[in-house]
């Protein structure tokens, strides 16, 4: 608001047979290095070897580097000490057989002899020389967007100084060592019934493949530690595969796995299922026995799409959940009539996350159908649903996409029970223009804001809605023969709707804020500041306008929650952000409401000012 006022491949050892590792890049790419801050100094050096590159070509072991790469440097001098820590270093150039990568510091690295450590991706933790990475469940079938995970073999160098030129080889170079084990699945000639490219594959085995792992980046050779996860990963591909003559010559779909060490027995099997445009095949369990799954090592998998079954599918894609408390229940409705609920997993319930279901033929078809037909006809809604709130809301055309059999809704945030910043807001005023003279000015009147405000159920008096910004509400204070008069604006909000009937919960507010006050009247006669504003909350309908007050009667029109120090201020260039200290129980019907106010009770005769309070980025969620 404008306010007023990966990847780097290491030498693959395979289960079965000699594969060769080949290179396709013959001239290098360079990437704009980007402009130096004065008094910073860019930084360089090269990962080198076609075994020190990164995303999977589509034979599974040859790898290329890839634009945006970066890795995690750190840097520890002859002391003992870092100079560069978990520092991220990108891709600027890529050859035929180097990565260059670059990072700005703030200043130049001190002359010394360094011990460096590098990792990737950038680790989500630190601690000494443990990292920690998350290596997701869903993968694009060639190890890309963090599914690997590499550590550097030590090396000890100079300081880092300028970006290397393409045609130096002298400067510091590493190589990186794969920590993971790779699943290459591939389609033998002759046995892909779908007819189509295979587009997705969910693997299952016993043991966890992807989750929260962490290695030592002075110790490659020290295996990585899982600590979480799950044992299902679901491979959405970039590029979808189809048959192959054989292995040699075969296009894989590449899974980064987290290694294990074990020995699986005769019960243990990798389930498969595999998905094309149209078709689902669940294939033949694949038995696991004798089998271990060494990081640094790779294990061809084939895939053998007999049986198959034409698949409709429906997605839900929920995002950020800024409600204040887990979601419990995900519902989506049609002419008012619940067709299908989802009741997600605790993570799940605070937000970012995906769900799928499916159904099968002419069942599948028709359940298709309904969907797309009841979306655009106007007559689908969604539901979330936490402990304490109720979320309703129609699923919009502009929500869904579809392509035959397969449907996705975004539906979005978990909205927070309240918020607004004015970005949609239309400008009105009343009773907003009066600056400190003598002109008397007793009105209060209330407005209701209904189409000025993005949300209906707003009202407000003795106030101007600045355009795509803010709002403000002030308060009038006048003085005559020594009798003062201080008549109050106000800003109410829509009713927390969103609360669940019959339930009281205690909410937190959040909002930014600013006071404005005329030169000499920001103080009273001892020089104390005067201006203040008060939050209280009332069940007042939102159909019909509501007035300010005289100042002595907020408290009994009004439920007082809050009351801020008082402040002495004229500079409305930055606004305060405020986060409520005190509990606010609120229902459904609970409105909160915002008055300027002052204490200021002067001798003067016609002392008249007026205290703007600036309000925006209002926020209000369930306090947990």
């Amino acid at each position: 608001m404008k306010h007023i006022g990966t990847k780097i491949l290491s030498a693959l050892s395979v289960l079965s047979g000699l594969l060769m590792i080949s290179s396709c890049m013959d001239d290098f790419k360079m990437e704009v290095p980007g402009v130096e801050t004065s008094g910073k100094v860019k930084v360089g050096f090269f990962a080198g070897g076609a075994q020190t590159r990164t995303a999977m070509l589509p034979n599974g072991l040859s790898a290329e580097w890839v634009s945006g790469d970066e890795i995690a440097v750190w840097a520890m001098n002859s002391s003992g000490s870092y100079t560069l820590t978990n520092q991220t270093f990108g891709t600027y150039g890529i050859d035929a057989s180097r990565g260059f990568f670059s990072s700005t510091l703030d200043t130049a690295m001190p002359e010394d002899t360094y011990t460096y450590y590098c990792c990737y991706p950038a680790p989500l933790s630190v601690s000494g020389t443990q990292v920690t990475f998350n290596v997701p469940a869903e993968q694009d079938g060639k190890a890309g967007n963090g599914a690997d995970i590499m550590v550097a073999t030590p090396v000890q160098h100079a300081a880092l100084t300028a970006v290397p030129d393409p045609e130096d080889h002298s400067g510091m170079s590493m190589s990186m060592n794969r920590m993971m084990h790779q699943f290459r699945f591939w389609i033998p000639s002759g046995y892909n019934a779908m007819g189509e490219d295979v587009q997705e594959i969910i693997l299952t085995t016993p043991q966890n493949l992807s989750g929260t792992v962490s290695a030592d980046i002075a110790d490659p050779s020290s295996p990585l530690v899982a600590s979480d996860g799950v044992n299902t990963m679901t491979l959405v591909l970039t590029d979808p595969i189809g048959e192959s003559s054989d292995l040699e010559n075969a296009s894989f779909a590449c899974a980064s796995v987290i290694p294990f060490s074990g020995t699986y027995s005769d019960s243990d099997y990798m389930n498969l299922v595999v998905y094309s445009q149209r078709y689902k095949a669940t294939i033949e369990p694949v038995s696991l026995a004798g089998r271990t799954f060494a990081p640094g090592h790779s294990t061809p998998v084939r895939i053998l799409p007999t049986a198959i079954d034409e698949y409709y599918r429906l997605t839900m894609k929920v995002s950020d959940n800024h409600i204040g408390e887990p979601l419990i229940n995900v519902q989506i409705a049609f002419n008012g009539a619940e067709w299908y609920r989802y009741t997600n997993s605790a993570a799940e319930g605070y937000g970012n996350f995906k769900h799928s279901v499916e159904a099968l033929g002419a069942d599948g078809k028709d359940a298709y159908d309904l969907i797309v037909s009841s979306v655009e006809s106007g007559v689908a809604t969604y539901t979330y649903e936490t402990e304490h709130a109720l979320v309703q809301r129609p699923i919009t055309t502009d929500m869904m996409t579809y392509d035959g059999n397969r449907i996705v809704l975004d539906l979005g945030d978990v909205p927070y029970l309240l918020e607004e910043d004015f970005s949609n807001a239309l400008h009105t005023a009343h009773d907003d223009d009066y600056t400190a003279g003598a002109n008397s000015d007793r009105n209060y009147g209330g407005y209701v804001l209904d189409g000025y405000m993005p949300q209906n159920g707003w009202n407000a008096s003795r106030f101007s809605i600045f355009e795509g910004d803010c709002i403000r509400v002030n308060c009038r204070y006048q003085s005559g023969a020594w009798i003062p008069e201080r008549v109050c604006g106000r800003l109410d909000t829509p009713a927390l709707k969103y609360i669940k009937s019959g339930v009281t919960v205690n909410v937190a507010l959040e909002f930014d804020e600013a006071f404005y006050v005329p030169a000499g009247y920001n103080v009273d006669d001892s020089k104390n500041a005067t201006a203040h504003f008060i939050i209280a909350t009332h069940t007042n309908a939102e159909n019909s306008s509501i007035n300010g007050e005289n100042y002595g009667d907020i408290g009994s029109k009004t439920t007082k929650i809050y009351t801020s120090a008082n402040v002495a201020s004229e500079n409305i260039s930055k606004l305060n952000h405020v986060v409520l200290p005190a509990d606010l129980p609120a229902t459904s019907s609970t409105r909160i409401t915002f008055w300027p106010g002052t204490t200021q009770n002067s001798s003067k005769i016609a002392a008249n000012s007026v205290y703007y309070l600036y309000l925006d980025n209002i926020k209000v969620y369930i306090k947990n």
